[in-house]
């Protein structure tokens, strides 16, 4: 795991650009220099207002790690989100971040597998944004329309997308031997409330009964949860771990695999 350094601290960032990145998404491009070598996994705490209602910032994990500019993907489904979905270019949003542990940058020497289930997407772009070596790319949504399109993941990729049941043994399959070949993985699972997805119990298994085993430093993932404070201060989004309870908010949101496998 790995914090950016850059500390955690106010910022006034302006909103650039609003797309339509996937259907039923909004991604709002916010340059905001500061923030922009934060680690991928980390999040944002923003103030989706401009009066004291709401009184609490909203975590929002960093889509995209650009130049000088972060993206947030967001979703309409989430309420508490409205005020953020609605600004639009030349608007203000106030930032405290970033927050929380992101995954380590692999070495250029590495091959990496990157495993995408679902909603974990939001977390797993900024993770290509700063990978500088051989990478595959596994993602599985439910329809084919919530894949991410080729063209916003770079060319020298291995980009393979998998679309209806997540128990489809093609994607099983893939898993499998990317678990197998990949000397750093890393996993990005839905948000589940701080439950572990399916994808992560499977990825547990896969390694224990390989012959190096369950060892640290070899997987990281993706866990998010009920975030109020951001600051470990609530103890509202603690997580069983093999290490005992631990917040999602500090010492995650992104864990090493086998601090995950308690059970």
């Amino acid at each position: 795991m790995a914090a950016s350094g850059l500390g955690l601290r106010q910022h006034q960032a302006t909103v650039e650009a609003v797309s339509d990145a996937l259907p039923g998404s909004r991604l709002l491009v916010l340059q905001t220099p500061s923030l922009s070598q934060a680690a991928p996994g980390q999040f944002v705490m923003v103030r989706c207002g401009s009066g004291l209602d709401p009184y609490l910032r909203q975590a929002v994990p960093i889509h995209r790690l650009l130049a000088d500019s972060i993206g947030l993907l967001v979703r309409p489904d989430n309420p508490d989100l409205r005020w953020l979905m609605q600004r639009r270019p030349g608007d203000h949003v106030d930032l405290v971040g970033p927050c929380g542990n992101g995954f380590a940058l692999p070495h250029p020497t590495d091959a990496l597998a990157v495993i995408v289930q679902g909603g974990g997407w939001t977390a797993a772009a900024a993770l290509l944004d700063r990978a500088n070596c051989s990478v595959q790319l596994l993602v599985s949504a439910a329809t084919e329309r919530q894949l991410p399109p080729r063209e916003l993941i770079a060319a020298d990729v291995e980009y393979l997308g998998f679309a209806g049941a997540e128990q489809d043994p093609r994607w099983e399959g893939a898993v499998a031997e990317a678990l197998s070949w990949a000397n750093r993985v890393a996993l990005a699972g839905p948000a589940m409330g701080g439950e572990l997805p399916a994808l992560y119990p499977t990825a547990i298994s896969h390694f224990r009964e390989s012959p190096a085993g369950l060892r640290r430093g070899r997987a990281e993932a993706w866990l998010w949860g009920d975030i109020r404070c951001g600051l470990g201060c609530c103890d509202t989004c603690l997580v069983e771990t093999s290490r005992g309870q631990r917040r999602i908010c500090t010492d995650g949101p992104v864990f090493d695999l086998a601090d995950l496998a308690y059970a």
